[in-house]
């Protein structure tokens, strides 16, 4: 006479099966069910590699690429963070950039808007104000990648000129051409648009955009009598190249369209 007894077998969530132990020959049927539910093989791999693609609009690492060297206390200052890759602007990179203070004197706080979302890879922050003297470092975050630290700022009395709101640039040929001198003159304006001849303050000027060109003779630039003259820029790529200026915490953008033509 057949025996039968039913007893709980691994994988059947302790339902109990059916197991024939008389002797003999048997078919026996079995069916697998996964453990994981709504598994679908198009989702592996979704942090890159042949599976799936990677993170979308992030860079492999946030820098600093305008901080100024002093602001005064509770006068507007600008930073730019940008999402970098290789060195170069991700201009893929969509995500918002947190920025807050990282290092500063006890009871040292910053106000003005804290996140910004990048153009082209690149956060502008602008009308930044630090309350308290000191020496200041700042963080820059965002989701899915480290941190970065900026370069120090003092924050102190007399750093920076009143009266400027603005700045104007000229940019001489009017058609400039790659790897041809590049003239840019830059005037302190003050909310009426008259020149501040007072001011005298350095100013940094940096490509925004660059996509593996070659800037030559750009970086810091001293005002005199309200002007600053930058000689002998050249561009190595033809093409529409964005420009910053800061100085006297107040940002300046400004385009150059370099013609391919070479003299």
């Amino acid at each position: 006479m057949s025996k039968q007894s039913r007893i709980p077998t691994p994988g059947n969530q302790g339902q109990p099966s059916l197991v024939d132990s008389s002797l003999g020959t048997h078919r026996i049927q079995a069916t697998l069910h996964s453990a994981v539910s709504n598994l679908d093989s198009s989702t592996s791999g979704s942090t890159g590699g042949p599976g799936g693609p990677g993170p979308i609009g992030q860079g492999d690492n946030l820098e600093f690429t305008i901080v100024p060297a002093s602001v005064t206390s509770g006068g507007r200052f600008s930073v730019n963070v940008a999402y970098e890759i290789n060195g170069q602007p991700d201009a893929s990179a969509t995500g918002p950039i947190t920025l807050e203070i990282n290092t500063g004197p006890a009871g040292g706080t910053l106000t003005g808007a804290l996140t910004e979302l990048p153009v082209r890879g690149v956060a502008t922050f602008s009308g930044l104000r630090f309350f308290g003297d000191g020496s200041y470092t700042l963080k820059a975050s965002a989701a899915g990648i480290p941190y970065a630290i900026s370069p120090s700022i003092n924050v102190g009395e007399g750093n920076v000129t009143e009266g400027v709101t603005h700045f104007g640039v000229v940019v001489s040929p009017d058609m400039p051409r790659v790897s041809s001198p590049i003239t840019l003159i830059f005037s302190a304006f003050d909310s009426t648009n008259h020149l501040v001849t007072a001011f005298n303050g350095e100013a940094t000027v940096q490509e925004v955009t660059a996509q593996g060109t070659v800037i030559r003779n750009l970086g810091t630039v001293a005002f005199h009598n309200g002007v600053a003259i930058v000689p002998d820029l050249e561009v190595s790529k033809p093409g529409e190249h964005w420009f910053q200026m800061l100085a006297n915490g107040v940002t300046k953008s400004f385009e150059i369209a370099v013609s391919g033509r070479v003299p």
